[in-house]
């Protein structure tokens, strides 16, 4: 097994204030028996319900624009906690380390998806774009980890695209806000889609950045960008943007999860699978085999992976999900003082 070392440099530009306001009170009031992975698998329930409220629209009416943001200020206050809890409890572990790395790559392609459809976004192309620059980055952060052991953060990295994606929809509720956010207004873009732009922007910058640290690049890292385009582009030709982000968002979350599994368990770089963008060249070039359930042939094979991924990773770091010894905490408690 690789050596367990969680290494961070760098912090966001809000985690400081987020942690002051939010999570150290949060922190005292959460009762020592709270496994910090219970945390972080509730958080992530509340991301999932934002999407939920996303693709219901009629479900709130209007109310959606206050229940998304609420959902998501729920999710990433949980994000934060989980670790905050893990430290206090000491329980900090590499399966925990794993758990929440890797749910937490899903966040990218469903925020994305949240913004695309409350704010009607209309340049599918810009959205595909946006997407890939996302999970290229989070990739290239997640491979110098790999790399190098330490996990870079930027000044404006996942907390600040939240909340700034938490206060557009939150305003949006007030219907004139919401519909000058929607109108076309610079080189028939909206507002709502230069916000799009920028994450792509600030996405690439990340990237590129993170490129120049890493000394040792093998042909997996281009492997990966060269397959994550094809997968990207192809799949907006066949499918719609709901299929465009679950296709992308899995396939870029299994790669991910090869990553921090080798980073924890044993330094091995694993291919990111070629069947994906293979069989999305077969359904693009042979008309006759195109069919909207291929698009479930996909998802099924990707979960199945992503099943399995975790399985391994959880066999081989051999520690309780969902536990917390009291004895070994209080030790620990004792020691530090």
């Amino acid at each position: 097994m690789a050596k367990y070392i969680y290494q961070k440099k760098g912090q966001s530009l809000l985690s400081p204030f987020i942690h002051k306001l939010v999570i150290s009170p949060l922190t005292e009031a959460v009762p020592w028996s709270v496994p910090a992975n219970i945390v972080t698998i509730v958080a992530n329930l509340f991301l999932y319900m934002a999407l939920y409220f996303t693709l219901d629209q009629n479900m709130l009416g209007r109310g959606n624009f206050l229940m998304i943001p609420l959902m998501l200020f729920l999710y990433v206050t949980g994000k934060k906690l989980d670790g905050a809890q893990a430290r206090k409890t000491y329980t900090e572990t590499p399966l925990g380390e794993f758990l929440s790395h890797f749910l937490n790559t899903f966040e990218n392609g469903i925020l994305l998806y949240i913004l695309f459809t409350v704010f009607q976004v209309d340049h599918i192309l810009l959205f595909v774009t946006t997407l890939l620059f996302g999970y290229l980055s989070e990739m290239a952060m997640f491979y110098e980890q790999f790399k190098t052991g330490w996990l870079v953060f930027d000044r404006i990295y996942s907390l600040e695209k939240i909340f700034l994606s938490i206060v557009l929809i939150l305003v949006s509720y007030i219907e004139d806000i919401y519909q000058f956010l929607i109108v076309e207004l610079f080189s028939a873009l909206s507002l709502s889609e230069l916000f799009f732009a920028l994450l792509a922007l600030l996405a690439l910058v990340t990237f590129i950045k993170t490129i120049f640290r890493i000394t040792n690049l093998t042909y997996g890292f281009w492997l990966f960008v060269i397959l994550l385009v094809i997968v990207g582009f192809f799949s907006a030709f066949l499918y719609s943007p709901l299929g465009v982000v679950i296709i992308v968002t899995l396939y870029s979350c299994l790669y991910i999860g090869k990553l921090i599994r080798a980073h924890l368990v044993d330094s091995v770089e694993r291919s990111p699978g070629i069947f994906t963008p293979l069989f999305l060249l077969i359904v693009f070039f042979t008309g006759d085999f195109f069919d909207v359930n291929t698009i479930y042939i996909i998802t099924i094979y990707l979960l199945a992976n992503i099943v399995l991924l975790v399985i391994q990773t959880s066999k081989a770091l051999k520690h309780h999900w969902l536990w917390v010894n009291p004895a070994r905490s209080k030790r620990k408690r004792r020691s530090a003082k």
